[in-house]
């Protein structure tokens, strides 16, 4: 029968040749391999500044619709919203903006599941009369209404 000490030495000796079987198997392919998987991380790092995509919609004189997207994966919510040239789209009833705070921390309401698209994944949020919770004053007018 094995001592504690033996069985100890045993499975060190069995971490480590599983260690060097996978090492020999795990390495990369080649430099390029190594190459395109930096640039593509640095392309999806982006740069800092935005956690969060908001929208907000005039419904009538009083009242507000908001989308509110966070948690961002696979791209930054600065890219999303340059990409879907959202500043652009301003007008008189709907605005979009880029926020420095999460979406629960503005008063938005969690809305569906995680969305993913294949590429980049982020939650959704909302408020207004479709999930009963009202825009926030300060969301609202820090949109600009």
């Amino acid at each position: 029968m094995f001592s504690f000490m033996e069985s100890k030495r045993i499975k060190s000796i069995f971490i480590a040749l599983a260690g060097i079987l996978l090492g020999s198997y795990c390495t990369p392919k080649s430099n390029s391999d190594t190459t395109k998987n930096l640039i593509f991380l640095l392309a999806v790092a982006g740069t800092p500044g935005g956690t969060s995509v908001v929208t907000i919609s005039r419904t009538d004189l009083s009242n507000f619709e908001g989308t509110c997207l966070d948690g961002f994966a696979g791209v930054t919510a600065n890219q999303y919203f340059s990409t879907n040239q959202l500043n652009s789209r301003n007008t008189t009833l709907e605005r979009n903006r880029i926020s420095t705070s999460i979406c629960s921390l503005q008063g938005f309401r969690s809305f569906g599941p995680r969305q993913d698209n294949g590429l980049f994944q982020y939650n959704v949020w909302k408020c207004g009369a479709l999930v009963n919770q009202p825009c926030s004053n300060s969301v609202v007018q820090g949109m600009g209404f």
